[in-house]
C-alpha cells in the first residue's frame, strides 16, 4: 500500500558511510556505498556484502539516484558492485571533479551504467515530494582537502529536516555555518564519521 512513511537507514558498513532514503512511493537514494579495502590476504567489499544485499532486501530494483559525496574509498569503495549488479538513474558527484578532472575512472563507469549529475552549492532538486539542496561544495580549482570538497545535502520532509555533511571537517563546517545561520536540523550525519578534525 503506497504511500509509506518516509524511511532513511544508516547502513553499518564499519569505516564508512551508505545511507538509504526510500520515499513515500518507493524511490530511492544512496548516498555513499561504503569501503572496499583487503586484510589479511582477504577482500572486504562492502557495496556486495552490505550495500547491495540490504537494498534488494527491501524490495528495491533500483536506485533512482546514487550520490559519490566524494571519493575517499570509504565512501566509494563499494561503488562498482552497486551500479553493476543493479540499474542506477543517476549518479551525482561534486563539481569540481569536473574543473580539476579528478575521478576519471568513476566517471568512466557512470558514463557506460548510468547518468552523470555534477552537484554544487544552491542545486536543489524534489523527488517523489522530498525536497533536496545542496549546501557544498562550491566550485573551486583549488581544494586543499578531498573532505572539504564533500557534497552536502539538506533533506527536508513534512517539516522535518536531514543534514548530511560527508567528510567535511571544521574549517569548511565554520564556513558553511555562517552561510547557513538559521539552519534548524533535526537529524545531523556528523561530519567525517564525527571525529576529532570535525
Amino acid at each position: 500500500i503506497l504511500p509509506k512513511p518516509l524511511e532513511m537507514a544508516m547502513i553499518d558498513v564499519g569505516h564508512g558511510d551508505s545511507i538509504l532514503i526510500t520515499t513515500p512511493h518507493r524511490k530511492s537514494i544512496l548516498i555513499d556505498t561504503g569501503d572496499s579495502y583487503s586484510s589479511n590476504g582477504k577482500k572486504y567489499d562492502m557495496g556486495e556484502k552490505t550495500v547491495l544485499p540490504y537494498i534488494l532486501d527491501k524490495g528495491l530494483s533500483k536506485i533512482d539516484l546514487l550520490v559519490l559525496s566524494h571519493l575517499d574509498s570509504d565512501h566509494t569503495g563499494g561503488f562498482n558492485s552497486i551500479i553493476n549488479n543493479m540499474k542506477v538513474d543517476n549518479v551525482g558527484i561534486s563539481i569540481n571533479n569536473k574543473i580539476k578532472e579528478k575521478g576519471n575512472e568513476i566517471e568512466k563507469i557512470i558514463d557506460r551504467k548510468s547518468k552523470r549529475l555534477y552537484l554544487n552549492s544552491g542545486k536543489k532538486f524534489n523527488i517523489d515530494g522530498v525536497n533536496f539542496t545542496i549546501l557544498s561544495p562550491d566550485k573551486k580549482e583549488n581544494i586543499d582537502d578531498e573532505n572539504n570538497d564533500s557534497i552536502v545535502i539538506l533533506m527536508e520532509y513534512q517539516g522535518v529536516k536531514a543534514l548530511f555533511m560527508g567528510d567535511m571537517e571544521s574549517d569548511a563546517e565554520d564556513e558553511l555555518i555562517k552561510r547557513y545561520s538559521n539552519l534548524d536540523i533535526d537529524i545531523l550525519k556528523a561530519g567525517h564519521h564525527g571525529s576529532i578534525t570535525s
